[in-house]
């Protein structure tokens, strides 16, 4: 019986040990998450979306034709 509770405390050890090395990595992860996250919504800050970039470029293209002023492209 003794050595058969020695084996079950070391698989405990060894169990122990791994579940120590998961959460020092979930750690890792999770700051690494809240970075990404915080950059993400630095970026959002400054998105434009497509169809507000195509209305403006439409509104410039009207302007430059009403001054008569060529386009940079």
């Amino acid at each position: 019986v003794d050595t058969r509770l020695d084996n079950v405390d070391k698989r405990l050890e060894n169990v122990d040990r791994r579940l120590n090395h998961v959460e020092v990595q979930l750690g890792d992860i999770h700051q690494r998450l809240t970075f990404v996250e915080r950059d993400t919504s630095e970026i959002r800050k400054h998105f434009v979306y497509r169809d507000e970039f195509d209305d403006a470029l439409a509104r410039i293209r009207l302007l430059e034709k009403k001054l008569g002023v060529q386009s940079g492209k």
